[in-house]
């Protein structure tokens, strides 16, 4: 181990003078070089506390000392301790700063709250979900200070704003505005388009998968095997009544991994979420406003299960069925106790194909092909009726 310093000590250093530099790209110990310029200070350090392929970007003006130590602090994970014109360098690592995010989501009509609003951030693509009364409240570290938060709802106008900005609200309620669709006046004929469904659209399920509330997905392959070109218009779930059907839930679409042959990359650029109107059966969701065209090689829709902090549905985590183990069953041997998740249909399949992949908590994709039964999960396809040159060219 060594110890890297200066040789000379020497008067104390005047704190309250202000420093103001930028450097950019520098290792570790260029950077501390660096500061022990503009400074003057003599920094000391072991050589088993600095990793030289870390490289460091620090913008700074009219900072104290202290004030500046704290920022290369929080860079590098190095605090320092001042002795004399001393600077002592040891690895610690720096306390996360917690910011805490509440509010409420409302529309702009009536004022009224939006249950089970969206509120993520755009660089980070996480985040949480207003309760039944519009509500949100967490705490969040420093990581998101520099992040966009985006407030969304199915129906309204998306609002961003910068998380510094957000802070700084006396009166944190979040006004969505309805969507109003502006379509270009064009000459369509309901002849020229027909609306075809695909996937798993059986109207009896044989049981019902459980679908808990902390990130467990179901999701079905829609294979495309009839090289379909079109758009993709809603999706379609079928919800059993042995569930909570009032229990909101996220909408993913994914394409396929061209590795795992699983659930890859996510279609839909918002994080969606939805909360059921009906009892039981056959649920859609429109999601025409993505222009999403059904991939030649198929693609994955998925239900995941959310917990949007409204305590008065939930019941707890203890009965989580991890279909990683066991015999991957998923019938009724659910406790009855649990009633929040949805649950969702299932058909056997008789062809012994099973194109139904589940999201456990281990945070893995993987194939339930123990059991040959296929998700009750279809989507609608908007399609041409007639084909231009160029499909015809294209079959040919």
């Amino acid at each position: 181990m060594a110890l890297l310093a200066y040789n000379s000590w020497g008067q104390s250093v005047d704190t309250k003078i202000l420093f103001s530099g930028k450097c950019s790209n520098l290792s570790i110990p260029e950077t501390i070089e660096y500061l022990g310029k503009i400074t003057g200070l003599r920094f000391a350090y072991t050589s088993l506390s600095i990793d030289n392929n870390v490289k460091i970007d620090i913008t700074f003006e009219n900072l104290s000392l202290t004030e500046l130590l704290k920022l290369f602090h929080k860079k590098t994970g190095l605090r320092a301790c001042i002795t004399g014109n001393q600077v002592l360098l040891r690895k610690e690592k720096y306390p996360e700063e917690m910011y805490h995010i509440s509010g409420k989501v409302v529309e702009e009509d009536s004022l009224t709250p939006v249950p089970y609003a969206t509120i993520y951030f755009s660089g980070l693509q996480t985040g949480m979900i207003s309760d039944i009364n519009g509500d949100f409240d967490c705490r969040l570290s420093d990581d998101y200070a520099d992040d966009t938060l985006v407030f969304s709802f199915m129906g309204y106008e998306s609002k961003r704003i910068l998380l510094k900005d957000f802070l700084k609200l006396e009166d944190r309620v979040i006004v969505l505005k309805k969507r109003i669709f502006k379509i270009p006046e064009v000459h369509i004929s309901s002849r020229d388009f027909k609306v075809i469904s695909i996937g798993n659209m059986k109207n009896f399920p044989s049981g019902s998968l459980y679908m808990d509330t902390h990130g467990q997905q179901a999701a079905l392959m829609i294979e495309n095997d009839k090289d379909v070109c079109g758009k993709i218009v809603s999706v379609n779930y079928y919800l059993s009544s042995k569930g909570n059907t009032d229990a909101p839930f996220r909408v993913r679409l994914y394409l396929v991994d061209s590795v795992t042959g699983g659930p890859g990359n996510d279609m839909v650029p918002d994080i969606l979420v939805v909360k059921p109107d009906i009892q039981r059966g056959w649920y859609s969701v429109d999601v025409r406003k993505y222009n999403l065209m059904i991939p030649e090689d198929g693609f994955f829709i998925a239900m995941e299960g959310i917990f949007p902090n409204d305590y008065d549905y939930y019941v707890g985590t203890a009965d989580f069925v991890d279909l990683t183990a066991g015999d991957q069953s998923a019938e009724d041997d659910i406790p009855t106790t649990i009633t929040y998740g949805q649950r969702l249909g299932y058909t056997r399949n008789r062809k012994n194909k099973n194109n139904t992949w589940h999201y456990s908590l281990s945070h893995t994709w993987f194939r339930l092909d123990k059991q040959p039964f296929g998700i009750m999960i279809s989507a609608d396809i908007q399609i041409r009726k007639h084909k231009d040159k160029k499909e015809k060219e294209k079959e040919k």
